[in-house]
C-alpha cells in the first residue's frame, strides 16, 4: 500500500502540471487568430512602424535617416539601426509592405519563446513545465501585441536572451573557481574568453537593434561581479566597448545626427506618464508577477540560511534569473520616456514568467516531505494558468481591449477608402499617420509628429519651414487622426502638433472628409 501510495504521488504533479497547460492552449485559437490578422493586414497598428518603415525606405534609397534634422527634413529615427537595415534590405529588392517588419518580430517571438523553454527545460528537466513556459509566453495578450507589429523589440530581446542562455548554460564552467581560493577567482582562462566575448557580442546585437533593452546585460554584469569580479569587469569592458565605440563612430559619421535621434530627441521621462502605464499593467499582471519575484525572494532567503552566505549565493543556479527579473522591472521605467507604451513591459513579463516556471521546478526538486506538498506546488502554475487565460476579465478594465483585437470589417473598409483617396491626390502630403503616406506610395519628409513637436519644444527643431509650408498651402491634402475644428474648445491643440502647426492649419485649410481620419485641403 505504501508503494502505491508512493507511486501515486510521484505522478501527481506530472498530472497538475498538464492540467496547468489546458487553460493555455484554450487560448491558442484567439491568439493564432490576431496574429494571422495583424500580420496580413495591409494598414499600420502602430504609429512607430510608420516611423521606422520611412526610415528604413529612406535607407532603401541610399538617404541618411539619422541625418541631424533639417528644416525640410525630420526623421525620429528612434532606435539603432539593425532593424531598420533588416527592412531596408527588403525594401531594396521590393515594394512597401508591413509584413516584412512584422514578420520579423514574429519569428523573434517564436525565438524568444523557443529560449526560455529551453531554459527551463534544462534546469529542470520537466518538459511539461518547459512547455508551459513556452505557451505563456506566446499567448500573453501583452506580448502578442507586440509580436506582430513592425518594430525592434522581440528581435532585440530574442539578441539578449541568446547572450543570456550562453552564459548561463555555461555558469558552472564559469564557476568551477568559485569555491576555491581568491586568486583563483581572478583568472580567466580561455573557455571564460569565448563565453564572454560570445555574450558581449549578443548584447551588443540587442543594444543595436533596440537600444532600451539593457536588463539583461545588466544583470549578467552584476551576476559575473558578485561571483567572479575580474570576469565581471572583462565582461563589462568588451560590452561596453562593443556598444560605445560604434556609437561614437556612427555619431561622427551623422555629424552628430546619431546622437540626436538617439538620445536628445527621446531624453525626456515622465512620472505621470510612467504610472498611467504601470498602474493597469501591475493590475492586469500582478500573479505572474508575485509568483516570478517568489524566485529571487527564495534564492536571497535560501542563502542567507547557508554557514557561508555569499559563496552560496554564488553557487546558486538560479543566481542570473533571480537578478534579471528586478532589473527588468527596473529598466521597465522606459515606459516613462516621451512616446513610451507597454511595450517595455514586455520584457518584465516574459521574465517574470520564466522565473514562475524556475520556481515551481525548484520546489519540485526540494525533498519529498508529504505528498500534501508536492500536490500543492504545481497547482500554482495551475491558478497563474487559469488567470491568464482569463486575463482580459483580470484588474477591472480589459485595459488591452483596444490592442488586442482583430480590425473590424469597417475599419478596413475606411481605411482603403482613405489610402484610395490620398493615392489618388496629385499633392504633397502631410499625415500623423506615416503608415498611411507609406501604403499611398507618397514621400515622408516627416516622421512622427510626437518626436517632432517634443523636438519643437525643446528647441531642437524649428518648425516655422513646416508651419510657413502649411500656411501657404503647399500640402494638398493633410490627414490627421482627429478634427482640429472639434477640439477647439479644449483650449489647445493635440499634443502631436505643434501651437504653429494647430495654427496654420486651423486658419488655412478645411475639412472635406471625416472616415477613419479627417482629411483636409487648402481653403
Amino acid at each position: 500500500m505504501n508503494a502505491l501510495r508512493s507511486h501515486g504521488a510521484g505522478w501527481l504533479p506530472t498530472i497538475i502540471l498538464a492540467l496547468a497547460l489546458l487553460p493555455l492552449l484554450l487560448k491558442v485559437p484567439t491568439a493564432a487568430g490576431f496574429t494571422g490578422a495583424i500580420l496580413t493586414y495591409p494598414f499600420q497598428v502602430d504609429d512607430s512602424e510608420g516611423v521606422i518603415l520611412s526610415e528604413a525606405q529612406w535607407l532603401a534609397r541610399g538617404v541618411d535617416p539619422y541625418q541631424p534634422a533639417r528644416d525640410d527634413f525630420f526623421t525620429a529615427a528612434p532606435y539603432t539601426p539593425i532593424y531598420t537595415i533588416i527592412n531596408a534590405a527588403a525594401f531594396a529588392v521590393g515594394s512597401f509592405t508591413f509584413k516584412v517588419g512584422r514578420g520579423v518580430a514574429w519569428l523573434a517571438t517564436l525565438a524568444v519563446a523557443a529560449i526560455i523553454g529551453a531554459l527551463v527545460l534544462g534546469r529542470t528537466h520537466r518538459p511539461l513545465l518547459a512547455l508551459w513556459t513556452i505557451l505563456a509566453i506566446l499567448t500573453t495578450n501583452l506580448i502578442s501585441i507586440w509580436s506582430v507589429r513592425a518594430r525592434p523589440d522581440h528581435l532585440a530581446l530574442a539578441c539578449n536572451l541568446a547572450g543570456f542562455a550562453i552564459i548561463w548554460w555555461r555558469w558552472r564552467t564559469l564557476m568551477a573557481t568559485s569555491g576555491e581560493a581568491t586568486a583563483a577567482r581572478w583568472r580567466i582562462d580561455r573557455a571564460a574568453w569565448r563565453i564572454i566575448w560570445l555574450t558581449a557580442i549578443c548584447f551588443a546585437l540587442g543594444f543595436f537593434t533596440k537600444q532600451t533593452l539593457l536588463a539583461a546585460p545588466v544583470a549578467i554584469g552584476l551576476g559575473l561581479l558578485l561571483a567572479r569580479p575580474r570576469l565581471g569587469f572583462a565582461f563589462g569592458v568588451i560590452y561596453g566597448s562593443l556598444v560605445l565605440l560604434p556609437f561614437a563612430a556612427l555619431t561622427l559619421i551623422t555629424r552628430g545626427g546619431f546622437y540626436q535621434h538617439i538620445v536628445a530627441f527621446h531624453s525626456s521621462w515622465s512620472a505621470r506618464d510612467f504610472l498611467l502605464l504601470w498602474g493597469p499593467f501591475v493590475a492586469r499582471y500582478w500573479p505572474p508577477l508575485l509568483l516570478g519575484a517568489g524566485l529571487p525572494l527564495t534564492v536571497l532567503l535560501t542563502a542567507l540560511k547557508a554557514p557561508d552566505k555569499l559563496a552560496h549565493l554564488r553557487a546558486d543556479a538560479d543566481l542570473l534569473p533571480a537578478l534579471y527579473l528586478p532589473v527588468a522591472a527596473f529598466f521597465a521605467l522606459g515606459a516613462g520616456t516621451h512616446g513610451g507604451n507597454h511595450n517595455h513591459f514586455v520584457e518584465t513579463i516574459v521574465v517574470a514568467l520564466f522565473c514562475s516556471a524556475l520556481l515551481i521546478g525548484r520546489l519540485l526538486d526540494l525533498p519529498k516531505n508529504t505528498l500534501n506538498w508536492r500536490a500543492l506546488t504545481p497547482t500554482l502554475l495551475v491558478a497563474l494558468a487559469l488567470v491568464l487565460g482569463a486575463e482580459a476579465r483580470f484588474g477591472g478594465t480589459n485595459w488591452l481591449a483596444r490592442d488586442f483585437r482583430q480590425p473590424l470589417p469597417q475599419e478596413r473598409e475606411g481605411w482603403r477608402n482613405v489610402a484610395a483617396f490620398v493615392t489618388n491626390d496629385p499633392g504633397p502630403v502631410y499625415a500623423d499617420n506615416v503608415g498611411l503616406l507609406l501604403v499611398a506610395g507618397k514621400e515622408v519628409r516627416y516622421t512622427d509628429p510626437f518626436s517632432l513637436a517634443y523636438a519643437t519644444r525643446t528647441d531642437q527643431w524649428d518648425d516655422r519651414a513646416l508651419v510657413a509650408r502649411v500656411e501657404r498651402g503647399e500640402f494638398s491634402l493633410i490627414a490627421l487622426r482627429y478634427d482640429l475644428f472639434a477640439t477647439a474648445a479644449d483650449g489647445g491643440g493635440p499634443n502631436d502638433l505643434t501651437p504653429g502647426l494647430y495654427t496654420a492649419i486651423r486658419a488655412h485649410y478645411r475639412v472635406i472628409e471625416r472616415n477613419v481620419m479627417t482629411l483636409y485641403v487648402p481653403r
